[in-house]
């Protein structure tokens, strides 16, 4: 039987601790050690019109666009790549895309999914699920929580918006948000109203298997938007928003944002945040 979403990210996680494992890494390994431990060649920079990083499948090659300029980012992308290298190498992802795909024509679903996979990979890199998990279970899944976890263990708060995201038991769309020009950040000549100055906008866009239609990479976000306020003033907050489809359809749910070094992690929920489960053993405040 073809393996889920979820069974497919699960085994991409594990490819990832088997090289850790296997080539002797720190749990918390750097990229440069992966990349030496798999014998990849040294890393390439290069122009890369709308994305971010790129491989050449048959040299095992890495490429990350001469854009980049947050070390975070860089680091988040080369391990994006690796994971590329490593279904490469393995073939039973490909094989399991295959199977859940047959017949489709269209393969932009396949491709969403083994994009996802990838940031799975990358963020276990990053920040080991094991790690993790408990933070935000405990913390019923506050999107707070993401912080919280790149303070307490000095890791990358992109890696653990896309562990929150992947893993969250309810359906869930996470819009990394960062302050500039999405046209040029995106090289998009499909741009209907490139921006003539600096604008709140989503650097990442990530959706778990529960979401039925994800929401575009690049949404520009209106000064009047729950997300916006919430950085604007630095405050992390729940509100009714409406998400950013590219139908052009709005409808009000969920959003959750947490504001951490510059950007509003924001996650949308349709069917609501995991319900708060309160103890009694909780000692009250008052």
């Amino acid at each position: 039987m073809p393996m889920n979403e979820r069974q497919m990210k699960e085994y991409v996680c594990g490819l990832v601790r088997k090289v850790i494992s296997e080539h002797g890494l720190p749990v918390r390994p750097s990229w440069q050690q992966v990349v030496k431990a798999l014998g990849l060649p040294p890393l390439k920079e290069g122009e890369l019109p709308g994305i971010d990083g790129t491989r050449i499948k048959h040299l095992r090659q890495i490429i990350v666009s001469s854009r980049l300029t947050c070390q975070e980012r860089i680091e988040f992308t080369i391990f994006h790549e690796v994971i590329h290298i490593l279904i490469d190498d393995d073939q039973e992802i490909e094989s399991e895309l295959h199977e859940h795909f047959i017949g489709e024509k269209d393969d932009t679903q396949k491709k969403r999914v083994l994009e996802s996979l990838c940031q799975a990979g990358a963020a276990e890199f990053v920040m080991p699920l094991a790690v993790f998990l408990p933070v935000v279970q405990q913390t019923n899944w506050s999107v707070a929580s993401i912080k919280d976890v790149a303070i307490s263990f000095t890791c990358s708060p992109l890696a653990a918006a896309f562990h929150y995201t992947l893993n969250h038991p309810k359906p869930c769309c996470m819009l990394v948000c960062e302050h500039g020009n999405p046209s040029r950040a995106s090289h998009a000549a499909l741009f209907e109203h490139a921006a003539s100055e600096d604008v709140l906008f989503a650097a990442y866009s990530v959706c778990n298997e529960h979401m039925k239609y994800p929401m575009p990479r690049y949404s520009v976000i209106p000064h009047d938007h729950h997300v916006h306020r919430s950085w604007t003033r630095k405050l992390d907050g729940t509100d009714k928003a409406h998400g950013f489809y590219k139908s052009g359809k709005k409808w009000p749910m969920d959003c959750e944002v947490a504001c951490h070094g510059g950007r509003a992690y924001a996650a949308f929920f349709p069917q609501g945040n995991v319900e708060f489960n309160y103890s009694s053993e909780q000692l009250s405040l008052l």
